[in-house]
């Protein structure tokens, strides 16, 4: 129940909540004292944690090696494991810029995962293979005015690429050196490698890198901008990602980098090749360029690195039309006459921006997602010149708004604009941007606080405000002129009575997962906006903590969260547990190295966790491609799987629906009655799997939960967890019912009565926007009985009792369906719901006897 009390140069701000934004990617501060001159460089190793780069996906640590000058730092993860989908560490863990400010000097971070392979030819899928680090070293500390740190080691199997073939690759019998060197005053480091041909046979090896970024950070690609398609296949010159006040850049001198394939947010390239025939080494170099946020800042340390003489210069100021204010955030666009994406500026604080650019027309477009786009400035760049631009664009429109319940208490919230009006949008084009934003909404914005003010481009639009599945909604039709601010205050009553209860999601992704670019900021913030009580953090493959964002956020009355994971494999499926450990000083915070597992073994690692208790879920059991039962061959008919080796009941719940995947309903239904029906306890789950918190999706489906307590701040993680595993469970997509059996029992209790009738009490519950339309009563996985729901009685659709007359031990499922879409809230969504099984006692034995047994 509700307590009330990569790429910024994608001409998309951020979506990071207000109070967190600015220094999301901000590491570690530095003293002045400690701050280089100019023409000072150093290597050392890392004595203590202060040391360190950090930032919000630091992997850096004590023993590891910095390397840094006045500009840029770099942290090398020695011989240890390190974290990420590389586990042999002797990589780059960490590449920070040092920014100079009012509140002294601070490192920025956020380079994702990015590694070295080693494969023969152009094999750079089925024959790659790893770095495996023996020895690091500081092999020059920078006093003669370099700094190299080189790890030694040799080429080993690549695991993740292994299970994801099910074959294993051949050794290249290869010694390794890479040499990490550091100039003075440079914005890049190189990364020397060196192959030593220890065999008797092969001569040209090819050096791969593997991209892993996430974190906000989107590839931009010349010409092409942010459209993928366009490159694979193809060789690029560089390579550059930008995002959330960073940037990064790749750069191989002459041959450029070959863009081999992209899975997720796994982008696979070759960076060179050396010929070194037996008995020989051959050394190849390519550079890691740190840039000031946006991609011209990285184009302009390549063209230093190659001592380019044919580049002009563009500074400008970017300004807003009307009062001549600075126009922070917009992203200048460096477009061919052709429309072709040559390079984007972002517009800093003092309103100015600056490309280097080679000679040639440009179209200069100053864009924002909150403004109306101006036409295009022509400018002509020369060699050798600096041509000063002044851009103007439009003012945003602004809605300020307070949200409050029937009690008159501010709450969290979501507010959606659906644009009716407006003038056309040059942004429509996605090698410019992508949008953040779903459910077919130009904006979603989420608010912790209930009253404050957002940002929208100019437009007619309708707007609409909601908190989740317990309130009715509210809309407003609003024409919002640039630079001018409009007024809403919108009352939202909370119509579905949860007391009792809470809300949890338990399955929920992040920005340490490689395919989410939500801050965990913006997760928590979600999660309160639409009345989310308990999302359970499950990146995949990586523990994440949210509670230290939500108290910064100060949420801590709607939301709390448990450290989960999602345990990612390839050959057997998804599986979730929780709660589990969060050590920070462990690979991937604690995580469990899953490679080889088989299935049994995977679940025994969960239950050795150091916690008290642990339930483990099965996710999404029949998705092609992550599907346990069909990669075992369960078949819920016998109770047998085909693979003996990795089938295993030791699991607690699974996902009988996962997000809006109602096509696998089909067969997640039958493999969870067929569990219940040969007495396995599972606990049906219905769980949202977000990835993208703006295109609404966490908290479709929830679970509400049994709970001593209605404030999440209040919740014992252990007690609550029990619940779960107890099945005192209800999965909420849209209606929230609630069965008991005899006046008491509820989901989860056996109740014995041997007189042939049982009074089953089933209520449901949903706002009327959500519409279900029909009750189902299910017997031991049999539809006993079916009622109609009308809305004349929202928000209670159905309080009565059903009358079941049970010949032999019987469980009962109460599950509530609908047809029409759940806008504005879910817009993608319908209503599906069910109860957690009550369980009858007929023969009075003291015990549910279940009617069919496992082989």
């Amino acid at each position: 129940m509700r307590k009330t009390a990569i790429l910024i140069a994608a001409a998309l701000p951020s979506v990071l909540s207000a109070p967190c934004l600015a220094g999301y990617a901000r590491g570690n501060r530095v003293e002045q004292g400690a701050v280089l001159r100019e023409g000072e460089v150093r290597a050392a190793v890392v004595r203590d944690a202060s040391e360190l780069i950090g930032g919000p996906k630091a992997e850096g640590r004590v023993g590891d090696f910095k390397i840094y000058n006045r500009k840029v730092g770099f942290i090398i993860a020695g011989a240890r494991p390190s974290s990420g989908y590389s586990p042999l560490g002797g990589m780059i863990e960490d590449a920070g810029l040092l920014r100079c400010g009012d509140d002294g000097c601070w490192w920025w971070n956020i380079m994702g995962d990015v590694f070295p392979t080693f494969f023969r030819g152009d094999d750079s899928l089925f024959g790659a293979r790893l770095f495996a680090p023996v020895s690091a070293e500081v092999l020059k500390d920078g006093a003669g005015g370099e700094a190299i740190v080189r790890v030694r080691g040799r080429d080993a199997e690549f695991p993740i690429r292994k299970e994801f073939f099910n074959r294993g690759s051949s050794p290249l019998k290869v010694g390794v050196i890479i040499d990490y060197v550091l100039k003075p005053d440079a914005a890049s480091i190189e990364v020397r490698t060196t192959i030593v041909n220890e065999g008797k046979s092969g001569s040209v090896f090819s050096i791969g890198l593997v991209f892993m970024l996430g974190d906000g950070l989107d590839l931009f690609f010349p010409d092409y901008g942010l459209e993928w398609e366009k490159v694979r296949g193809t060789v690029v010159a560089k390579l550059a990602a930008s995002g959330s006040g960073m940037a990064y850049g790749w750069f191989v001198p002459e041959t450029g980098i070959h863009v081999h394939e992209k899975i997720s947010s796994l982008v696979i390239t070759t960076a060179g090749r050396v010929k070194a025939p037996p008995g020989s080494s051959a050394s190849h170099s390519y550079y890691l360029m740190v840039g000031d946020a946006d991609v011209a800042s990285v184009y302009e340390e390549k063209y230093r690195l190659e001592a380019r003489e044919d580049i002009g210069y563009v500074e400008g100021r970017c300004v807003t039309k009307g009062t001549g204010e600075p126009a922070p955030g917009v992203i200048v666009h460096a477009l061919s006459p052709l429309g072709n994406a040559r390079s984007q500026a972002l517009v800093r604080p003092d309103g100015t921006f600056r490309f280097v650019l080679r000679p040639e027309e440009y179209h200069l477009l100053a864009a924002s997602y909150e403004r109306d786009d101006p036409q295009p400035v022509p400018v002509q760049v020369e060699r050798g010149a600096v041509k000063n631009v002044v851009l103007e664009i439009e003012p945003p429109a602004r809605l300020e708004y307070e949200i409050a319940d029937d009690a008159g208490n501010l709450i969290p919230a979501t507010i959606s604009f659906k644009r009716i009006e407006g003038k056309p949008i040059r942004l429509d084009d996605n090698k410019l941007h992508r949008s953040a934003y779903g459910g077919g909404f130009y904006k979603n914005h989420f608010t912790a606080s209930g009253k404050g003010a957002v940002d929208v481009r100019p437009g007619k639009y309708q707007v609409y405000f909601s908190c989740g599945v317990e309130y009715e909604y509210e809309t407003r039709t609003a024409t919002l002129a640039a630079g001018e601010t409009a007024v809403e205050k919108v009352t939202l009553r909370h119509v579905v009575n949860t007391s009792g209860f809470l809300s949890g999601d338990f399955h929920v992704h992040s920005r340490p997962s490689p395919d989410s670019d939500d801050t965990i900021y913006d997760k928590a913030l979600g999660a309160a906006a639409v009345g989310l009580e308990v999302p359970v953090a499950t990146d995949h493959d990586r523990y994440t903590d949210y509670k230290p964002y939500i108290r910064e956020l100060g949420i801590e009355n709607h939301v709390n969260s448990i450290v989960g994971d999602e345990l990612t494999t390839i050959r057997l499926g998804h599986f979730n547990a929780f709660p589990l450990t969060f050590d920070p000083a462990l690979r991937n915070e604690g995580a469990i190295d899953w490679y080889g597992l088989t299935a049994p073994e995977i679940f025994r690692a969960f239950r050795d966790d150091p916690g008290d208790v642990e339930f483990i879920q099965v996710n999404h059991p029949r998705t092609v491609g992550g599907g346990y039962f069909d990669f075992v061959g369960y078949d819920p008919k016998t109770g047998a799987a085909a693979d003996t080796v990795n089938f295993s009941l030791d699991f607690d719940g699974m996902e009988v629906l996962n997000g809006t995947g109602y096509n696998d309903l089909q067969y997640t239904v039958p493999d969870w009655y067929g569990f219940l029906n040969r007495g396995k306890r599972v606990t049906g789950i219905g769980n949202s799997d977000s990835h993208q918190v703006y295109r609404l999706q966490i908290g479709y489906p929830r679970n509400y939960v049994v709970s001593p307590t209605d404030n999440p701040d209040e919740m014992d993680e252990t007690g609550f967890v029990n619940a779960v595993l107890q099945q005192r469970v209800s999965v909420c997509g849209g209606a929230f019912v609630w069965m008991t059996a005899n006046g008491a029992a509820a989901p989860g209790d056996v109740v014995t009565d041997t007189d042939g009738t049982v009074e089953l009490r089933v209520k449901v519950q949903a706002p009327s926007w959500i519409e279900p339309e029909k009750l189902v009563i299910v017997a031991n996985g049999e539809e006993i009985a079916a009622f109609p729901l009308a809305g004349d009685t929202a928000p209670v659709w159905f309080d009565d009792t059903v009358s079941v007359s049970p010949a032999a031990d019987t469980w009962y499922v109460a599950r509530v369906e609908g047809t029409k879409p759940m806008f504005p809230v879910y817009p993608g969504a319908r209503p599906y719901s069910f109860t957690n099984p009550v369980y009858v006692d007929a023969d009075g034995n003291g015990a549910f006897d279940p009617p069919l047994s496992f082989p």
